[in-house]
């Protein structure tokens, strides 16, 4: 089997950085980083959505600003000189309809994060944010969809879903999400009333590897079980490198071609 770091065995791969200085340009673009002029957008809510993670809901009525699922923010804040990247997790017809974008940010320590997490992330303050990442959701042969989430990994994923749950035909799609803990299950209730109600159309198993249900992980087995069709699937994971590399191997010992699989690492 070819290694997961054999660009034939797979598709396109960001490591999108969670933060860094500003750089040059032609090294931003060489790294995958977005080279587009930021915008500004500005803050209209913020929760506690899990014990460390906030959801940042955001305004932005820049007419140049535009994504597609999958892609996340370089996010500018007055004052902090690191530059957050975060995945954006809200659909781009909810952009379009309003204007607003939703991120959702785990508390990692890094500035930006730390500015999130602190009383100055408040409605009404401004940022400036601008789009990147080539980990987007493509499906030109509508075909079913295999999710797979790891702890914040769930943000570009969750876009996918509500793109394709938004779809006045949706395709089939299941989504494997495991986190550390119960608490830590982000868009938990979400995402179980968009799975009653979809008709079989969407199906979502949650996974925990600590905790009173602890022991869930995403593993061959599991794969397996819930795969549909290992040819005629298209398969997007996010998560850690440890578990973006195991389930990558898996798929591909199961029969999913490598150009069917994208994949996004975080650290």
């Amino acid at each position: 089997m070819q290694s997961p770091d054999d660009p034939s065995a797979r598709g396109p791969l960001l490591d999108a950085p969670r933060s860094y200085s500003p750089s040059s340009s032609a090294q931003a673009q060489a790294d995958g980083r977005p080279t587009s002029p930021a915008v500004s957008a500005t803050v209209t809510a913020v929760r506690q959505a899990s014990p460390s993670v906030r959801i940042l809901d955001l305004k932005v009525t820049d007419p140049r600003f535009a994504f597609a699922p999958g892609q996340w923010v370089d996010f500018f804040i007055t004052g902090v000189d690191a530059v957050g990247g975060f995945s954006i997790c809200s659909s781009p017809r909810l952009m379009v309809q309003s204007g607003a974008i939703q991120l959702a940010i785990k508390n990692s320590g890094e500035p930006p994060a730390a500015w999130v997490h602190s009383g100055e992330c408040v409605p009404g303050a401004v940022v400036s944010v601008k789009v990147g990442g080539s980990f987007r959701y493509d499906n030109p042969e509508f075909l079913p969809v295999l999710l797979v989430a790891g702890g914040i990994g769930i943000s570009p994923l969750m876009s996918m879903v509500r793109h394709i749950l938004g779809a006045p035909d949706p395709v089939p799609c299941t989504l494997l999400y495991c986190a550390s803990s119960e608490a830590e299950l982000v868009f938990r209730d979400e995402l179980e009333k968009i799975a009653s109600g979809a008709d079989g159309v969407f199906r979502f198993v949650p996974m925990v590897t600590r905790g009173a249900g602890g022991g869930g992980r995403v593993s061959r087995a599991v794969l397996a079980r819930h795969l549909p069709s290992p040819s005629g699937t298209r398969c997007f994971l996010c998560g850690p490198p440890g578990m973006s590399d195991g389930v990558m191997g898996w798929l591909r010992e199961l029969g999913v071609p490598g150009n069917r699989i994208r994949y996004e690492k975080w650290w």
